[in-house]
């Protein structure tokens, strides 16, 4: 959510004790790791409704979504 985002940019802002442009080519620098832990069919309601509006076969969508994911 937002405020837990702004929540964890306070917490590194304060825990800097200086300003840098260079901080970001520090970050970039460590390796990111994201794991993906499992994946499932699409199923929010928000955005079958989504798909539904614009006549967007929910399957074909579910395919496109799982080899984006996986590649």
């Amino acid at each position: 959510s937002n405020g837990k985002a702004m929540q964890l940019l306070q917490q590194r802002i304060a825990g800097s004790a200086s300003f840098s442009f260079h901080r970001e080519k520090e970050l970039e620098k460590q390796e990111q790791v994201i794991s993906i832990e499992k994946i499932s069919t699409l199923a929010n309601p928000v955005l079958l409704s989504y798909l539904s509006q614009r006549c967007i076969n929910t399957r074909i969508a579910d395919c496109i979504v799982r080899k984006f994911i996986t590649t």
